[in-house]
């Protein structure tokens, strides 16, 4: 086979192996904080929705003798373990975004990367201009008469000559 070929076929290689590494890769610490601070957010929102616009009750006399001065709010939490979720976050946001944090971190291991999307997409860009590169090259060996095999991963586009 080729030298010039194989040695493209082995930054392919590299180049696959590299973007199956980013695509199984958490988020960084930043990303971690971005994610933890959205889901605080949304808990407060949904306690804020959910919980706290019951209060007006709670400017009203028992409609009857003996019963509980909060009842809406106690049948909220009592049916919908999510407000009650929400609440307890709502009281404690900071403690729970700190916990959480370590929490994510503690399992997110080594392998981080801050922007997977990107990443991804420059390592495709690379790849996709070796695959164009291999199928030039394998278009000047069969001009030649030398038979060469293309790799079944290949990208269809590039040995169609179209477009990433």
């Amino acid at each position: 086979m080729n030298a010039r070929i194989e040695k493209l076929r082995a930054r392919i290689a590299r180049i696959k192996a590299e973007e199956q590494r980013v695509d199984a890769a958490t988020l960084d610490d930043t990303g971690i904080g971005r994610q933890v601070d959205q889901w605080v957010t949304k808990q407060v929102t949904i306690a804020e929705d959910k919980f706290f616009t019951q209060g007006f009750e709670l400017a009203h006399e028992p409609k009857y003798p003996g019963s509980s001065l909060w009842p809406g709010l106690r049948e909220v939490l009592k049916h919908d373990p999510e407000v009650a979720l929400a609440v307890t976050v709502y009281l404690n946001q900071e403690a729970v975004k700190e916990r959480l944090f370590q929490a994510v971190k503690a399992g997110a291991g080594d392998n981080q990367v801050a922007d997977k999307a990107s990443a991804l997409q420059a390592l495709r860009a690379e790849r996709y201009q070796l695959e164009c590169d291999e199928e030039a090259e394998i278009c000047k060996l069969e001009e030649q008469g030398v038979e060469v095999f293309r790799r079944g991963d290949m990208d269809p586009r590039a040995i169609l000559g179209l477009p990433a």
